[in-house]
């Protein structure tokens, strides 16, 4: 090693780790020295809510696969404990129990993140509080100026042109630019809103048109009858849509896997408005809501 770098003198295969320490930062480097040898090669995430104990906050369990480098630095006969770096966000979250331990030593500016904590452990688990956000608005309107305002808007954006139905709002699906997951799920999700609002300033009228439209192309993305269906990719075992499997510029980069949580985030909102006023709704598409929300948000890896 010198300042420019690390020099062998023959090849060299396999792993090789590096720190720079400050020059006045001894306790830094001997605790580096320590933990040298074990490193992370890969990592598994498991997402559990223990509804009888704490049903308000989620776990996010962190499980970091371990190798051992073969070095000469001096250690004890137990394999030394991993030693990482946690962002600040992680720092706030983690749950400090006998599988992990936080360092006061080794603190490090993580770019715009702020400073990282050193911490000690191969088990990392995040308590992260749930969403109370719910499908009606936090605060009701009290004044009727208001709820007729909003009774105007709504079926103002709601409406259809003149001479279409409601069954009409499933041109999207066949469009050639807009008929993708990206922009119907941003549709569909539009409409699923709208009849929020709707049932909840009382317009019936809106609230069942919306519904009307919004199904009518939810449905056809349920059942592989849209333009540009979603497929199961059996290499990476995702949904993806027909374009993107063959094409990864279309669709936004859907069969690169891009954005899968806003493409299928937007079509499961408004499944999830769909199921709260018709429970027929999702008995009936079942299996293909659940393929959906597995792609995005799948607690446990024997889901894929």
């Amino acid at each position: 090693w010198d300042s420019t770098g690390a020099h062998t003198t023959h090849s060299f295969q396999g792993v090789m780790r590096a720190a720079v320490v400050p020059s006045n930062s001894t306790k830094d480097a001997l605790m580096l020295d320590a933990h040298a040898e074990a490193y992370a090669t890969a990592g598994s995430v498991r997402v559990t809510v223990d509804r009888a104990k704490d049903p308000d906050v989620g776990i996010v369990a962190f499980d970091w696969q371990v190798a051992y480098l073969g070095s000469s630095i001096p250690r004890d006969e137990l394999e030394p404990a991993l030693l990482m770096l946690a962002l600040p966000h992680h720092v706030d979250a983690l749950v400090a129990d006998a599988s992990i331990g936080f360092l006061d030593i080794l603190r490090y500016r993580g770019g715009l993140k702020g400073i990282c904590r050193a911490v000690l452990g191969s088990s990392w688990r995040l308590a992260e509080p749930l969403t109370k956000i719910g499908f009606t608005a936090p605060r009701p309107l009290k004044e009727q100026k208001h709820v007729d305002a909003i009774k105007k808007q709504v079926k103002s954006d709601v409406m259809r042109p003149a001479g279409e139905t409601d069954k009409d709002a499933a041109w999207i699906c066949f469009d050639d630019w807009f008929g993708n997951a990206y922009w119907n799920g941003k549709e569909a999700a539009r409409l699923a809103g709208l009849a929020l609002v709707a049932q909840e300033v009382g317009d019936d009228a809106s609230f069942t048109s919306a519904v009307a439209q919004m199904r009518s192309i939810l449905e056809l993305w349920l059942e592989a009858r849209n333009g540009d269906p979603l497929v199961y990719d059996a290499t990476y075992g995702g949904l993806v849509t027909e374009k993107g499997l063959y094409d990864h510029d279309a669709d936004f980069g859907n069969g690169y896997y891009n954005d899968h949580h806003f493409h299928y985030g937007y079509l499961l909102h408004a499944a999830a408005v769909a199921v709260k006023n018709d429970a027929g709704f999702a008995a009936k598409h079942r299996r293909a809501l659940f393929a959906l929300l597995y792609d995005v948000a799948s607690p446990g890896s024997g889901h894929s």
